[in-house]
């Protein structure tokens, strides 16, 4: 704590600094940098994956659950930071139906990277409602086969029968699709 403390004595350092200790207190799960990495984030967008995956650690707690949604929704944001973002969120069960709406947006958003797509598609996919599955299994033909996969790998987070439907419909259209179907039925 002593070295992040010092970060201001150190300027131009703060990033090696950060990188050094985030992962230490997330592994700790210590809180201590919290406050930091709220007011840090704008600042630093090159720091994106290194903050959020020590905020993930701490998404239970309303106020950096509602930053991250925010952030998600923030579309100043490059695709990569919002690939990271969701990658944090998929880790527990959303609190509200916010950060669905802006995955199955991103997804929608043919600019946005297949990448950020494909996440946006599992996030959605996971937790997502009926309607929302519906919603994916409309689009699914109009997207690209990355983001297809994505897709039909979240149906293992589907009513059985809607499963089981995913996978007579899509487990054979494209080699990844049949590889899915190999490791989703184990």
């Amino acid at each position: 704590m002593v070295l992040f403390d010092a970060i201001t004595d150190h300027p131009g350092h703060e990033e090696t600094i950060e990188r050094f200790c985030l992962p230490l207190f997330a592994k700790a799960e210590s809180d201590y940098a919290v406050a930091h990495v709220l007011e840090a984030f704008a600042k630093r967008p090159s720091m994106t994956q290194i903050y959020v995956s020590y905020l993930s650690k701490f998404l239970p707690d309303r106020e950096v659950y509602d930053f991250l949604c925010e952030r998600l929704a923030d579309r100043s944001l490059v695709d990569w930071q919002l690939m990271w973002i969701l990658a944090a969120l998929i880790t527990r069960a959303p609190l509200d139906d916010a950060p669905i709406k802006t995955a199955l947006s991103l997804l929608r958003d043919g600019s946005v990277h297949e990448a950020t797509r494909a996440i946006a598609a599992i996030y959605v996919g996971r937790y997502g409602d009926a309607a929302r599955r519906k919603t994916l299994i409309g689009i699914y033909g109009m997207l690209s086969p990355y983001v297809q996969a994505a897709i039909y790998f979240s149906s293992r987070f589907w009513p059985l029968v809607e499963r089981r439907n995913a996978k007579a419909q899509w487990g054979a259209l494209t080699p990844l699709n049949e590889l899915l179907t190999k490791a989703l039925g184990k």
